[in-house]
């Protein structure tokens, strides 16, 4: 999931069931050099959120998610009977 401009300290992802949940607050970029105006922006700020239902059920200890560069990245093994 790309998640540009939202740190991993305002990003929060939950696991119930079949769904996971993942939501987080993307922050205004501001330029630093006060004298730099920003013209237009391509990205709405706020909440960002997000539920998908999984087909199968997550083995929770072996979970693993990485935010690098605004890219998400979940691994969510299955539960093997």
């Amino acid at each position: 999931m790309e998640l540009p401009g939202v740190s991993q300290d305002n990003l929060e992802i939950a696991l119930q069931g079949h769904e996971i949940s993942i939501a987080g607050i993307r922050e205004a970029f501001e330029p630093e050099n006060r004298r730099a105006k920003k013209l237009i922006s391509e990205r709405y700020t706020g909440l960002v959120e997000r539920h998908i239902r999984l087909n199968h059920k997550v083995d929770r200890d072996l979970a693993t998610a990485h935010l690098r560069e605004g890219l998400l990245i979940l691994y969510l093994p299955k539960v093997l009977r």
